[in-house]
């Protein structure tokens, strides 16, 4: 939500240092197969500063003329071997 908000100010929106998130979760299947939900509304802070420090570093990346290697202690990067075998 970081880099929403930084995203949103620097196209020159007005925005709060916070942001909400909606949440549906499954509460009931009746049996004409109609699925009630319910919601929970959550509003977590954000930080634009930290928004911005990711897309900097993000941009970056993508101007690499190569991709970085891959880490042991990147949680995608480890995703990534793991999946590639499938």
């Amino acid at each position: 939500m970081d880099i929403y908000n930084f995203l949103l100010r620097i196209n020159s929106y007005d925005t709060e240092n916070y942001a909400y998130l909606l949440f549906y979760y499954q509460r009931e299947i009746v049996e004409t197969g109609e699925v009630i939900f319910d919601t929970k509304l959550i509003k977590i802070p954000t930080n634009v500063k930290n928004g911005e420090s990711v897309f900097k570093e993000a941009i970056k990346i993508l101007n690499l003329k190569e991709p970085p290697k891959a880490s042991q202690d990147c949680g995608l990067c480890n995703w990534n071997a793991e999946n590639s075998r499938l």
